[in-house]
């Protein structure tokens, strides 16, 4: 069973470069109980799982000193906003940045300490796939 879209590993997988906030092992296990489901729960519901990975990359190779310098960062479900190594998501929860610049083979990778989460209003207006960078 694929707890996500395959079209995620598919599109993560291309010719592009990403830079991906990855949330610690804590972080999940924190996520689970902030929202009261099981881990079998959340992950039944392959909708919500795509839309929450998808939150956490970004177009292109960000690293740290591009990410600390922006702003807002426009991920491939909406927007991120960043200060001072603080993620603030589309609900007003934070996460901060624990770790930066592990290179990937096609991208970057920064550790975060939450799962931040999009607006889960799937008829939200900052939930697209554009490739705007707004940053």
């Amino acid at each position: 069973m694929h707890a996500a879209d395959p079209a995620v590993i598919e599109k993560l997988s291309g010719k592009g470069k990403f830079t991906v906030f990855a949330p610690t092992d804590a972080a999940f296990v924190s996520l689970l109980d902030e929202l009261g489901l099981t881990a079998e729960q959340l992950l039944s519901n392959k909708a919500l799982v795509t839309r929450v990975l998808l939150y956490h990359v970004a177009r292109g190779n960000r690293d740290s000193e591009d990410v600390l310098e922006s702003k807002r960062i426009r991920t491939l479900r909406g927007f991120l906003f960043q200060d001072n190594g603080v993620l603030t998501d589309a609900n007003g929860r934070t996460a901060n940045i624990i770790a930066v610049d592990i290179k990937a083979s096609n991208g970057i990778i920064h550790v975060i300490d939450r799962v931040v989460l999009p607006n889960l209003n799937p008829e939200s207006d900052d939930d697209n796939d554009n490739d705007d960078d707004d940053d």
